[in-house]
């Protein structure tokens, strides 16, 4: 039972570090798809790819005969998680991608709201050590992610929006430990597309959005594509994460993002890495392993 427990919680761990490096190009694809649609549009689109390679990949992981046995209670809550993340949470996000910078929308994702939080529903203590090693994990990303300092002076719509987004995300977060054991983190996550999809749908419907399908191409079909998988993987590894992974440690190993930006910029545009960068770098990785530690 405990060797069951220590691999749950390394693999959450991996699939936190998987994640930090999912979420360093989704930016990209979001701004991309905003040419082609809407904000909602774009994100019925990727829930119902993302449900639908679910379904085929994982059938044999999922058990519809589950439903019958889930409890107004439990149902309540996917349903709140499902609002929280998707109707809020990622239409904030989206939208605020095509307003402000990337760079910034990596900052203040840093910020450690899940922990925060964390702290207010007494879920883990707290301690010096902990708050020490998520600010300088915060520094870090400050150090990578922002090149004009000026900018954290100007707070414009786009940061607000991240930044609103951010506790809507928090909260799913967390509240995945008020879930029973009774449905697994595919078969969650699966609940969450399928409701999702629909709460979107009256959204752009009350918005009054036309939808009008632009001509197919290769790129826009990558994009999709890539969008669809990378919306799975953001559910499903977080769902099974913050279910595996103290909720604080968690929140610092996703700052790894703004690193996997400079890695990517090495491997794929040659982008050198500077001094600045490489201390930035260190302090996010410094700050992952000692929290590691704390909390092990």
């Amino acid at each position: 039972m405990v060797k069951e427990k220590i691999n749950h919680r390394t693999l959450g761990i991996l699939a936190f570090i998987f994640l930090a490096s999912v979420y360093a190009g989704t930016g990209v694809i979001t701004r991309s798809l905003d040419a082609y649609f809407t904000t909602a549009q774009q994100l019925i689109l990727r829930i119902l790819i993302a449900f639908v390679f679910g379904l085929f990949l994982f059938k044999k992981q999922i058990h519809f005969k589950k439903m019958k046995k889930i409890t107004g209670k439990e149902w309540a809550l996917i349903i709140i998680r499902t609002f929280a993340s998707f109707v809020f949470g990622a239409m904030l996000w989206v939208k605020a991608t095509t307003l402000t910078k990337l760079a910034n929308v990596t900052f203040i994702d840093s910020l450690p709201i899940t922990a925060i939080l964390t702290f207010l529903f007494s879920m883990e203590k707290v301690s010096f050590k902990k708050i020490f090693y998520i600010i300088l994990s915060v520094l870090g990303v400050l150090i990578l992610s922002l090149k004009d300092y000026s900018n954290l002076l100007s707070f414009g719509f786009g940061e607000l929006l991240v930044l609103l987004s951010g506790f809507f995300f928090a909260f799913r977060n967390i509240s995945r430990r008020w879930q029973t054991k009774l449905l697994n983190d595919l078969e969650i996550s699966m609940l969450m597309f399928f409701f999702s999809f629909f709460m979107l749908l009256l959204v752009s419907l009350f918005l009054g959005e036309k939808w009008v399908m632009p001509s197919v191409s290769p790129q826009l079909i990558v994009l999709l594509l890539f969008g669809g998988i990378t919306m799975g993987l953001n559910i499903v590894l977080g769902n099974y994460g913050f279910a595996n992974v103290p909720l604080v440690l968690g929140n610092n190993l996703l700052n790894l993002e703004a690193l996997f930006g400079i890695i990517f910029g090495l491997m794929f545009f040659g982008e050198l890495v500077t001094f600045k960068e490489l201390v930035g770098g260190i302090l996010i990785v410094f700050s992952v392993i000692k929290m590691n530690e704390i909390e092990k």
